[in-house]
């Protein structure tokens, strides 16, 4: 995002005491509005349709606001404390992203306080956003119509609360983060007196005409994340699971203009007391075997710009999982497109595409069934082959 730098004294001039204001350094404000308008078309198998077989159009009217605040003040000798709140509303039902707790509260994104060096880095602790969720979605997946449909699943956190983090200084290319902490967004309630727990390492490498980004997360009794979440995030106890994910990218200016992205994502999902039967998000009609399963996901997008424009195309293939039994019939190809036109500075404009053909006998495992459009209902089975295409047009503007 834009970030705009304003000094203390302007700040001052907006409230009722300047010299406290002006105790508090350098402000930084920023964030994002946006709205988007879609529809979804759906080629459905339905047990509750005389045939089994149903077309319809979902339309959604998406409106996001966010801003973060926050501050750095020196203390001498390269070292600074700083702090950041980050708020995100939403329209309708989807106030913190769908996830939990559901609220539009300050600081639901992110509430951290740290110190910082140039020489060491920064240490911070509160709630933050995690690296699997921004990363996997800017760059890698936004720009081709396809955001979150690859960091909204399981394996990582949205948001990490109670946390501890450790971001290295930039050492020539290279930069990295380690992230620690409880609970968060999409991540809680393990239940039998077993806490959730998140770790997350990171490691960035920016060269031209070459980028690489690794991230691997562990995350222990959560029941909201690993499969055997149901659809009101209310189901079975996330006690003595683990989710873990390896996200491995690179990014590679191909030419003027011209960007290749791919990314590759290996996801596991375990549960000592045993996933029988117990699948999450049951709008699956399918079982799983064993005590673990494992899906590896591959996204592939190309992006060109030229003058004010940007396009966008690209593709997420998960292959077929596997359990316990064996190797799953679940595989699937989500397709996207997206058109950005920038008229002025911090202003996008944009069109995008996005299909889905679900060619196994059952919907991937690990994916949102939010994301396809209506099949947030657990009693709709997918027993067959089953299309969605979702179209829409939006507008943001960033600060």
């Amino acid at each position: 995002m834009l970030k705009k730098r304003i000094v203390a004294a302007s700040i001052a001039a907006m409230l009722t005491a300047p010299a406290f204001a002006g105790s508090l350094g350098e402000w930084v404000v920023d964030g994002q509005a946006l709205f988007e308008v879609w529809g979804d078309t759906q080629q459905q198998i339905h047990s509750g349709v005389s045939g089994n077989d149903k077309k319809f159009l979902d339309e959604q009217v998406f409106t996001l606001h966010e801003i973060g605040l926050g501050s750095t003040k020196s203390l001498g000798g390269g070292n600074r404390i700083t702090w950041h709140l980050f708020t995100r509303v939403q329209n309708g039902n989807r106030q913190t992203n769908g996830g939990n707790p559901p609220s539009n509260g300050l600081g639901n994104r992110e509430a951290w306080v740290g110190f910082e060096g140039d020489s060491w880095g920064q240490f911070a602790a509160g709630q933050m956003m995690t690296q699997a969720f921004q990363v996997v979605n800017w760059p890698y997946a936004c720009d081709a119509g396809m955001c979150e449909i690859n960091a909204e699943v399981p394996g990582h956190a949205l948001t990490v609360g109670n946390a501890l983090r450790y971001s290295t200084p930039a050492m020539g290319p290279f930069n990295g983060t380690l992230l620690y902490g409880f609970e968060g967004e999409g991540f809680n309630a393990a239940g039998e007196g077993k806490r959730p727990n998140y770790l997350e390492l990171s490691g960035h490498i920016e060269t031209q005409p070459v980028k690489f980004d690794v991230i691997y997360t562990v995350a222990n009794n959560s029941g909201l994340i690993g499969p055997n979440a149901t659809v009101d995030n209310g189901g079975p106890s996330g006690a003595d699971t683990k989710d873990t994910e390896l996200f491995l990218g690179t990014r590679i200016k191909a030419g003027p203009g011209m960007e290749a992205v791919v990314g590759y994502t290996m996801k596991k999902f375990t549960d000592d007391n045993g996933v029988d039967g117990d699948f999450w998000m049951k709008a699956n009609d399918w079982a799983l075997t064993g005590t673990e399963i494992k899906q590896n996901v591959l996204l592939l997008q190309g992006k060109f710009s030229f003058g004010s424009n940007l396009i966008g195309v690209g593709l997420t293939r998960y292959f077929k999982s596997k359990d316990d039994g064996g190797t799953n019939d679940d595989q699937g190809t989500i397709y996207g497109a997206k058109w950005n036109i920038a008229p002025a500075r911090g202003v996008n404009t944009y069109v995008f595409v996005r299909h889905y053909i679900l060619d196994g006998a059952h919907r991937p495992a690990f994916t949102a069934p939010w994301q396809y459009g209506g099949q947030d209902q657990p009693q709709w089975g997918f027993t067959g082959h089953n299309d969605v295409t979702r179209f829409g047009i939006g507008g943001q503007l960033l600060y």
